[in-house]
């Protein structure tokens, strides 16, 4: 499997674990879903989970295929977005509270980020890999 395989489907996997978090939170509530959901645990396995496609965009980028402006958006701001998103929730393994933390948020923001997120997959579905040369 090559990189741009390798990003497109974990930035997608990764994605729809944040359509979760983010339908939780709405649903069930800020508090509920960080008591029982966005433990310490969980935001330190899921800094791994981010940090996973962040390599994989890093290694795809001369992979992809550009046609326009709004793909080269597309793509590097899923790379920074991704690779910010691993710092905030690494940060968990220095500060045990970092959860706590990620209810400054409002709830709002949980709106903003399915709407987000949803434009990144339909974005990613379209994307495709450059083709690969003959080696001549």
């Amino acid at each position: 499997m090559n990189w741009f395989s390798l990003a497109r489907i974990s930035v997608m996997l990764t994605l729809v674990i944040g359509i979760y978090l983010h339908l939780s939170r709405l649903i069930f509530g800020i508090e509920l879903t960080h008591e029982r959901l966005l433990t310490t645990t969980f935001d330190s396995v899921f800094a791994f989970v981010i940090l996973f496609p962040s390599i994989a965009l890093f290694m795809a980028r001369n992979k992809v295929l550009i046609r326009n402006t709004v793909e080269r958006v597309l793509f590097y701001f899923t790379l920074i977005y991704f690779s910010l998103s691993v710092v905030l929730h690494a940060r968990t393994w220095f500060v045990p509270d970092n959860p706590q933390m990620l209810q400054v948020f409002p709830e709002w923001y949980s709106l903003f980020s399915l709407l987000l997120t949803s434009l990144l997959i339909t974005g990613w579905w379209n994307l495709r890999p450059k083709p690969q040369g003959d080696g001549a």
